[in-house]
């Protein structure tokens, strides 16, 4: 008996829509949001597995509008039909007008009562996205990461992050009411601070002593002291503000202090400006302890004319035996890599 070409294709729809649900996510998480959603009209079966997909994704580049105010609108829908919990979202805010962000603040609430674990908030717009409260809200997140963005003051009697593991922060301003401890997450692993302001207050003594991973570049108001207690990091990225002349009071710390309360640490990124300020004035030319376990040594913004740097860079290396690659920067254009 033959069979015909529809029940040839019927057979084929059976057999995948009864692969796994992870599979099908898996199918959707490459799909832009709005084919996600045309997979509804793929059969009866296929018409709300979409709607159950835990993982969004809101792109104006990938969702086509008429004006960008539409953009919300669209995003409104998609979370007005989703069923069941919603555990990564990422939303991009860089083509949407900023008399739609109050527009955009409900679906943080919506998504702190649906589970949420990873947010993303991108935003490469000169307006900033001042993010609600809500978020705090968001207790069993493991991920965030915000660019363009404003803290305010916690809602209610919650004051951190318990549960977040990696947190990735860019050109972020905190207000000053925001609570001290925002950031004391006893998880969090990894850590990257990009060019934000408002941190004087902040105080990350409390940080996570499982975090490896510390990226703090061009900050106004971090204090590299607040870290020392973090002895499981095994990569730092260091870079100061190019204004930064000296470290603020209470900064206690230089190049052999560093490598002691960070004995793991495997690969270091450094500017001049750092080494200079933790060399603390002194040529010397081995430290006092040994740095066994760095491997990868990365310096830029170097003054080969800077006795201070060199004997500082001279004295990292005689005090590392077991460096396998460094490359000094002068700038961002010209660099010397060395392999061993």
């Amino acid at each position: 008996m033959e069979i015909s070409g529809n029940s040839k294709r019927r057979a084929m729809d059976d057999r995948f829509i009864n692969l796994p649900t992870d599979v099908l996510n898996c199918v959707l998480d490459h799909l832009p949001a709005r084919d996600a959603a045309r997979t509804s009209i793929l059969s009866r079966k296929w018409r709300y597995i979409w709607t159950g997909h835990p993982n969004l994704v809101l792109d104006p580049q990938d969702i086509v509008t008429v004006t960008k105010n539409d953009f919300v609108g669209i995003g409104n829908r998609i979370l007005l039909q989703h069923i069941g919990p919603i555990l990564t979202f990422h939303v991009n805010l860089s083509d949407v007008h900023m008399s739609q962000y109050p527009n955009i603040d409900p679906w943080i609430l919506y998504l702190s009562r649906n589970g949420l674990r990873q947010l993303t908030v991108k935003n490469s717009s000169r307006d900033l996205y001042a993010l609600p409260s809500y978020v705090f809200l968001c207790q069993e997140l493991t991920y965030l990461n915000l660019s363009n963005c404003i803290f305010k003051q916690p809602c209610g009697t919650i004051r951190s992050f318990q549960n977040l593991k990696e947190l990735f922060l860019t050109q972020v301003a905190f207000k000053p009411e925001v609570s001290a401890s925002i950031f004391a997450a006893s998880k969090l692993k990894a850590l990257c601070l990009k060019k934000c302001s408002g941190m004087d207050h902040l105080n990350f003594d409390g940080c996570s002593p499982s975090l490896s991973s510390l990226v703090l570049y061009k900050n106004h108001g971090v204090k590299l002291s607040c870290f020392m207690n973090c002895k499981s990091i095994t990569y730092a990225y260091l870079i100061l503000p190019m204004e930064v002349k000296s470290f603020g009071p209470g900064e206690r710390i230089n190049l052999a202090s560093l490598f002691k309360y960070w004995p793991l640490i495997s690969n270091l990124f450094l500017d001049g400006h750092h080494l200079k300020l933790l060399a603390a004035g002194s040529i010397m030319s081995a430290l006092p302890l040994k740095i066994n376990y760095l491997r990868d040594l990365t310096l830029c913004l170097i003054n080969f004319t800077d006795l201070i740097q060199i004997s500082s860079i001279l004295s990292l290396l005689h005090s590392s035996p077991r460096v396998h690659s460094l490359e000094i920067w002068m700038n961002f254009c010209c660099m010397y890599r060395f392999q061993w």
